[in-house]
């Protein structure tokens, strides 16, 4: 697997989110260009105040203390400083014309020691802690410290994410805490404490650990040592920290003449950090900057000119125009590519696209910027990820009807450009088409013209160019193939850094740039020349006579037509208006059989997939299996939640959302939804906690799914958009009497805020502030509609209080009905929503004890852990794999109860449900429907068949334990041939 060498983003802007804006910062920053370190001068003057220049005039020196423990930052040979501190201290003096002298001391504590004396004024470096606040005052960041995973560079594993870290053994200095928090957090990876930076290389030279945590400065230590074997693999952005001065806090003007420095020098403080920890300079174009590690920039150089291929007949892709100059869309994604990273291309076409490949594949080319990645090509060259995507139509000649799609094309005769990707595509799959190939497209448009090829399937952008270029007025689109050509820069093989330098400079491209390149292309309007004149010659000769004979055809006609049209009208509006409400009920009716068949098809391995982690939690468990299981609960439940709001949404939509009215435990409930989404916030760093006022009762009447499912969405929302801090979660009674409870549920977080002008677009369907938000988080933007959706119907409204870059809360009012029950409820299920239990055991239950059960069920894995669910209930389990056999079974066994899946093969659970009804000794049997069915009506539909109760998959176990427990001991005494004896 190609090795990843790219050090991502090593520094980026460091004092722009601290004390000065970051209008003010960048304003200043662009004003003067960054240039080298050797030659830079210092044109920034900053003013200072009159109160500043007198305070200067006062203390003419001032002391910097650090340790020469860790370079580069602070070196002393023969009585001489050098390293990033003391090219800090010299810049301040250079602006100040203070004398900023460097003192060291031989470790950090004596360094604490002088400054909290006053024996030195400054401490070169800090990280933000509180333990500084009380004697110091910080500074502007001078940098941020970024922490790399390092290891081998003859490792040849591709490291994209932690999850690839997962059973490694990693090293790291035992006095990071912050590495040690870290660890924690991700038991996956066995971290290992080293005392020194030395131990930790040598435990990789020697094989005890295969990689290291460690900052940039790293890279200086290895390369002073001599050693040049390892590499970065990975950067851990939450371990990132910002570096600051501490000055004593009874000199803030001091602070202010340092900040006042560095705000007007940020593009010397970026320097010298480069140059001292040999970082490469960002590539600027057009406002963008991209990175690109040393070796890649090493590459570059070594690669001033590359050769590029193209098809000369693809336009408006790439082509070759009337003064044999390459063009097209991909060729103006090339000249920018030049721009931002300073090498030339070398522009070769063949006389074919086959040819030209065949050239990238045998190195004679380097690069081809416009070409789709089948199967095939992926093990022939390298990719880029697709930039650019253009639909594939089919067409035809006009006089033919409108095909649709592929289908209806089989038995026929379909051209397509010879090795293109939509070759691959219908050979491979639609073997009923009679594929023949041209050289070029033009050439694969005459044989449809000449009626050598039915239709021509191809890109639509492309075709539809040529079509109007040539004046091919007789073909047209007559369909859409079911294909998109997503175009990525191919690279010969041999060359694996390419694309990914590729990469980063096509992504700084902006938008605007490329919707610019796009329309220019697309936007241009085909005109086809003929001459009129004669034409209209003849139609004005003949115009004349034409009305003149019309005039008194039409008069006489007249009245006939006027009273026809008022008789037929009528009957025709009546007519249309009959079938446009049958078409809406047929589009409404099939809309539900695909959202029922959607439901039913998910539903049911999820429910096998949740029941059974709920199977292996009662089993003895690692850490680490019980994180993994953690994760697949987690994602279940995502995936369940995004299916309850699509049909939600559907139901929504046409008015049929309903609650349910049982009873539920508020602390079950907010301890499953913590259980669930707690190991999700842990992996981002963030706390989640959920508090409930105490005076609040635990066993209410209400609807527990959909309260559920409003509080997952707030609460994956809040996670989804914050990057550090915490989530809370809390629930407060606003009113309380002894029959009722209002509740007001708050999700808070710490995130990125949400602009006012945004806010109120929140709660649409499918928003989600602006489409970047899609891009970088995911989503599909129903889950605050939903949401409001469902606390509107529960007789409250979602609101909404938030601050840029403060974070954000969301919170709802709703009443729920107190259970009679709450006394003896809290006796039989004391749940506490701060446990830290993971869920609770299914354990037997004596009122379910010998309660004889006939699960009737096709799916397998259903099968599998429902069964096991019952038994461990203490319940006597006989099972069915569907309805006849349930029939059968009954005919020679009592049951106490029967649990009916409703999707089986043979007999369905509804036919069969009608069937057991209609015999006399099983009038009296409880069914209870188990269905992965979840659409308005499902319920009424199982108790319509006759069966008693209704349980929607997926289900917890204590959800089947509380039907059966309902049901078991109100049942009636079972008429059959046999007595049958309780075990």
């Amino acid at each position: 697997m190609t090795t990843s060498y790219a050090i991502k983003q090593l520094f980026g802007c460091f004092i722009k989110d601290l004390l000065i804006s970051f209008v003010v910062v960048f304003s200043f920053a662009c004003s003067f260009p960054e240039k080298s370190y050797a030659n830079e001068r210092l044109v920034n003057s900053p003013h200072f105040t009159a109160e500043e220049q007198a305070w200067m005039t006062e203390h003419p020196e001032i002391s910097i203390v650090f340790f020469t423990g860790l370079p580069p930052y602070l070196m002393e040979e023969d009585g001489k400083y050098s390293g990033i501190l003391a090219d800090y201290a010299k810049l301040l003096s250079e602006q100040t014309g203070i004398n900023f002298r460097i003192q060291h001391q031989p470790s950090w504590g004596e360094v604490l020691e002088a400054a909290n004396s006053r024996k030195a004024d400054i401490i070169g470096s800090v990280l933000a802690n509180n333990k500084f606040t009380a004697l110091y005052n910080f500074t502007l960041s001078t940098g941020s410290s970024k922490f790399y995973i390092f290891g081998s560079k003859f490792i040849n594993t591709r490291i994209e994410s932690t999850a690839d870290l997962m059973g490694t053994q990693v090293g790291y200095i035992a006095s990071s805490r912050h590495i040690e928090s870290y660890a924690q957090k991700n038991k996956a990876i066995k971290f290992i404490p080293f005392q020194t930076s030395d131990d930790l290389v040598k435990a990789v030279a020697n094989g005890k650990i295969d990689f290291f945590v460690r900052t940039e400065f790293s890279q200086y230590l290895l390369k002073r040592k001599g050693v040049e074997k390892y590499k970065v693999f990975l950067e851990i952005p939450e371990l990132e920290n910002h570096a600051y001065m501490a000055v004593r806090n009874d000199w803030p003007q001091l602070t202010n003449i340092i900040n006042k420095v560095f705000v007007l020098n940020r593009a010397k403080i970026q320097s010298i950090n480069r140059h001292w920890l040999k970082l490469p300079a960002p590539v600027k174009v057009a406002g963008s900057e991209i990175q690109l590690s040393a070796e890649e920039r090493t590459w570059l150089a070594e690669h001033p000119v590359i050769r590029v291929g193209f098809d000369p007949q693809w336009a408006p892709i790439e082509f070759l125009d009337r003064k044999s100059k390459p063009q097209g869309i991909s060729m103006q994604y090339l000249q920018h590519l030049q721009e931002i990273l300073g090498i030339e291309f070398e522009y070769n076409s063949g006389s074919s696209w086959s040819e030209t490949y065949d050239k990238l594949v045998n190195s004679e080319l380097d690069l081809l910027p416009a070409v789709s990645a089948t199967r095939k090509r992926r093990g022939q060259v390298n990719f880029t990820i697709p930039y650019l995507s253009t639909p594939i139509g089919i067409f035809s000649m006009v006089d033919r009807a409108y095909l649709g799609g592929l289908d209806a094309l089989e038995g026929k005769r379909v051209v397509v450009v010879e090795s293109h990707a939509i070759q691959t595509w219908l050979e491979d799959n639609h073997p009923e088409l009679e594929v023949v190939t041209a050289p070029t497209l033009k050439a694969a448009l005459r044989k449809v013209v000449d009626n050598k090829a039915y239709a021509l399937v191809g890109s639509l952008i492309s075709t539809s160019y040529y079509i109007g270029q040539s004046g091919l007025n007789q073909v047209r689109v007559v369909g859409e193939a079911s294909y998109t050509n997503d175009l990525s820069m191919a690279v010969r093989k041999d060359w694996p850094l390419l694309p990914g330098i590729l990469e980063k400079a096509i992504d700084s491209i902006p938008q605007s740039e490329r919707t610019a390149i796009y329309n220019e292309w697309i936007s241009i309007e085909y005109k086809h020349s003929m001459d009129y004149t004669l034409l209209w010659v003849v139609l004005g000769g003949s115009t004349f006579i034409l009305l003149t004979i019309g005039y008194w055809n039409r008069r006489l006609k007249k009245e006939v037509i006027q009273r026809s049209k008022v008789e037929t009208a009528l009957s025709i509006s009546t007519q249309i208006a009959v079938e446009e409400s049958q078409k809406a009920q047929e589009a409404a009716q099939a809309k539900s059989d695909f959202l029922s068949n959607m439901s039913h098809e998910i539903r049911t391995p999820i429910n096998a997939v949740i029941g059974i982690g709920h199977l292996l939690r009662q089993t003895t468990l690692t850490l680490e299996q019980h994180e993994y299981l953690n994760k697949i609960t987690y994602s279940s439940g995502v995936l369940i939640g995004i299916i309850n709001d699509i049909l939600d949404f559907s139901k929504g939509d046409a008015g049929k959302i309903k609650l349910d009215t049982v009873d539920f435990s508020l602390g079950q409930l907010l301890q499953k939804i913590k259980q669930m989404l707690e190991t999700h916030a842990l992996d981002k760093g963030l706390q989640l906690t959920i508090t409930k006022d105490p005076e609040i009762p635990d066993k209410l009447i209400g609807d527990p799914k959909k309260l559920g499912q409003i509080l997952r969405n707030l609460i994956v929302n809040a996670i989804k958009f914050t990057e550090q801090g915490n989530i809370a979660v809390k629930v407060d009674h606003v009113n309380l009497d002894p029959a009722k409870v209002q509740l007001r549920f708050s999700v808070k977080d710490t995130g990125l805020g949400i602009r006012p002008e945004v806010q109120k677009e929140l709660f649409q369907p499918f928003s989600q502030g602006d489409t970047s938000i899609t891009r970088q988080y995911g989503g599909t933007g129903l889950g605050l509609a939903i949401s409001q959706q469902l606390v509107q119907l529960m007789g409250g409204s979602i609101e909404i209080d938030s601050k840029l870059e403060e974070g954000s809360c969301f919170y709802f009012i709703v009443t729920f009905d107190i259970s009679e029950s709450q006394t003896s409820f809290k006796k039989n299920h004391a749940t506490s929503p701060t446990s830290s239990d993971d869920s609770a055991l299914i354990t037997a239950i004596p009122a379910l004890s010998g309660t004889k059960v006939l699960l009737v069920e096709d799916d397998r894995l259903n099968r599998f852990f429902q069964q096991k669910y019952l038994h461990a209930f203490g319940t006597i389990v006989e099972v069915a794999s569907n309805g006849k056999v349930a029939l059968e079974m009954l005919q020679n066994e009592s049951f106490d109860i029967v649990l009916m899946d409703i999707q089986m093969p043979v007999l369905d659970g509804y036919e069969a449900t009608r069937m057991i009804r209609k015999q006399q000794q099983w009038q009296r049997l409880p069914i209870i429907a188990l269905t992965a069915h979840a659409l308005s009506g499902e319920r009424e539909t199982c108790l319509a068949a006759g069966m008693n109760d209704y349980l929607s998959k997926p289900f917890e176990p204590e959800q089947l334990q509380g039907i059966l427990l309902k049901w078991a001991t109100s049942r009636c005494p079972i008429v059959s041939g046999e007595s049958r004896t309780r075990h």
